[in-house]
């Protein structure tokens, strides 16, 4: 329940800070309807989990130093934070895009990533944000990848301890 939570939590930041509406898959993001709707896709794509120690702080600690939590210590969930936007190509003839048009769709493109960026950095300690992947073109559709590291256990109730009584 935790990771949907934290999968959630990091679907919802991205989604305020480009003022788009998203998704969140498992795995590998299909993102070939980045030319459909208004021309953008946001997904979220969860990549597994990783051992992490203290993640930036002992759990412990950050309970109280006392009880269980539902969540396994030292476990951090790798995501995707993939954002997509329909961009230019060479039409049929071969006619290359017009310059001035695939200049503004890029540059749009930085700027909601940087806005995503720069959101989702601000959740230290919840969530560490590594650097963005190149951007990349594939069958009409841009993407940048901005990876996350997120702690589920931000995201846990504690378990109740249960007396031996």
């Amino acid at each position: 329940m935790s990771v949907r939570l934290a999968a959630e939590a990091v679907l919802e930041i991205a989604e305020t800070a480009a003022g788009l509406k998203g998704r969140v898959v498992a795995g590998e993001a299909a993102l070939d309807s980045c030319c459909e709707d208004n021309g953008w896709a946001l997904v979220v794509a969860t990549e597994g989990f990783l051992p992490v120690a203290g993640f930036p702080t002992p759990w412990a600690q950050e309970r109280g130093g006392s009880g269980a939590v539902a969540c396994p210590p030292d476990l951090g969930v790798v995501m995707h934070v993939l954002l997509a936007r329909c961009v230019p190509t060479i039409n049929d003839d071969g006619t290359p895009p017009d310059p001035r048009v695939e200049r503004e769709v890029h540059l749009d493109l930085l700027d909601k990533t940087e806005a995503v960026w720069r959101s989702l950095s601000r959740q230290t300690p919840l969530m560490i944000v590594g650097e963005s992947s190149r951007f990349t073109v594939q069958g009409g559709c841009g993407w940048i990848d901005i990876p996350v590291t997120v702690d589920p256990d931000e995201f846990c109730p504690p378990i109740p301890v249960l007396s031996g009584d």
